[in-house]
């Protein structure tokens, strides 16, 4: 649905663009490849961000529902479908740590449209005390996000 709307549309064609740009980049180490990789998320379109991590859902076998607008849908970003459950996706572009308050609200958010859990995508530091009792919501960043995103 949301293809037909044009900055969707330009959206989601630029991921391409990001992915090949990600795969290029590399440091003379693997932790500086890595540390590279991170920065360059950090500093891309957010909106393109959203699109890239669904798509890359979409990749891995998930039937994707996308949202009409890029705002005001309770802090969802997309939803997923696998194995007979809908799934909420929050992305967010962090330079530090994230905030459990973030994730909290998203545990909130997937109990009000009443999925069977989340995943909560971002580029920043994820404290322990962020995923303690977070049974429904799964925290990917870090080299999970860039394998998240690499996948082909």
């Amino acid at each position: 649905m949301s293809r037909r709307k044009r900055s969707h549309r330009w959206r989601q064609d630029a991921t391409a663009k990001r992915l090949d740009t990600l795969r290029s980049i590399h440091g003379s180490t693997d932790g500086e490849t890595f540390a590279r990789r991170i920065a360059y998320l950090r500093k891309i379109d957010p909106l393109v961000f959203e699109e890239w991590v669904i798509d890359a859902f979409q990749r891995r076998g998930w039937t994707v529902l996308r949202n009409l607008h890029y705002t005001g849908d309770g802090g969802l970003d997309g939803r997923i479908f696998k194995d007979g459950f809908w799934y909420g996706i929050q992305c967010k572009r962090y330079k530090g740590g994230i905030a459990r308050s973030h994730v909290e609200q998203f545990a909130q958010d997937l109990r009000k449209f009443d999925l069977a859990g989340g995943f909560f995508v971002h580029t920043g530091r994820t404290p322990g005390s962020v995923i303690r009792n977070m049974d429904t919501v799964q925290v990917i960043s870090g080299q999970e996000l860039l394998d998240l995103l690499l996948t082909t």
